[in-house]
Order: structure tokens, then C-alpha cells, then sequence
């Protein structure tokens, strides 16, 4: 398997987004994850997630962890990493902000802000709230 690509995160619009062959991508995060967090229960990686759920899933890749040369700065939020599964497809250090695990779409370079799934994904905005009250609270699990 190969390691997780490099990318460099930049703001457009107010909306993070990550550089990638073709143009910028959205970045993205999984709502479900706020109110999961609040009732005390995990979101399952995506390895563990039902067959039939998968395809979709997996179309979100996790960002890997940033460097400090690849990320924007003078953002009101704190980039951060968290641990994925290690068995999973992406089982690299996932990049964070403001406590939320990042995503992208490799299939859509250049259709920035096309791509928000309502209720499900959708895109980071610079000014994004931590997704509980204690930002330091670790999110785990998720596609």
C-alpha cells in the first residue's frame, strides 16, 4: 500500500481546501460526528462501516496529518492530528481542525464547493466551532 500523498491546505473564500494535481479541493467534515461525540457513542472507521455503505465512504479520504510548511497561516483554529485505525485502507495520522477530522475528494480537483452532502459533509469553513465544547476532546472512529 502506498503511504498517504503531501498536500498543502489553503483558504479560499473562507473555506479550507487542499491543492491537488488538477486544482483545489474542498476539505471536508463529517457532521454526524458533533452529536455522536455529545451522546457518549463512536463513529466507526470506514473499514467497519456496512458493505453496501463503503463506495461512499471511502469517495471521502482522510487528510493526512500536516506539516507545518502545508498549512495556511492566521487562521482563527488550530491545526491538530489524530490516529486512524490501523486497519483500515487510510491508516495514516489524520489531519484535524478545530477538533474536526479533515476529508477530501480526490475524484473532483478544481470543483471547489460543489460536493457538501447535507447533514453528512459538509465544508470547513475557517471560522468552524470545535465539534464539542472541550476542543481538546480526542474525536474517534469516523469514515
Amino acid at each position: 500500500m502506498a503511504g498517504p500523498p503531501t498536500l498543502t491546505v489553503v483558504v479560499e473564500a473562507g473555506r479550507l481546501h487542499v491543492r491537488q494535481p488538477g486544482g483545489l479541493s474542498p476539505l471536508y467534515r463529517f457532521t454526524p460526528l458533533r452529536l455522536a461525540m455529545m451522546c457518549g457513542q463512536q463513529v466507526p472507521f470506514a473499514s467497519e462501516w456496512p458493505e453496501y455503505l463503503k463506495p461512499f465512504v471511502y469517495r471521502f479520504v482522510p487528510l493526512p496529518a500536516l506539516d507545518a510548511r502545508s498549512k495556511p497561516l492566521g487562521l482563527p483554529g488550530a491545526f491538530g492530528r489524530r490516529a486512524r485505525s490501523p486497519h483500515g485502507l487510510r491508516p495514516w495520522p489524520q489531519a484535524t481542525y478545530n477538533g474536526w477530522p479533515l476529508y477530501y475528494r480526490e475524484d473532483t480537483p478544481g470543483l471547489a464547493g460543489h460536493h457538501a452532502i447535507s447533514d453528512l459533509f459538509d465544508l470547513v469553513q475557517v471560522t468552524v466551532q470545535p465539534p464539542v465544547p472541550d476542543p481538546l476532546a480526542a474525536p474517534s472512529g469516523g469514515p
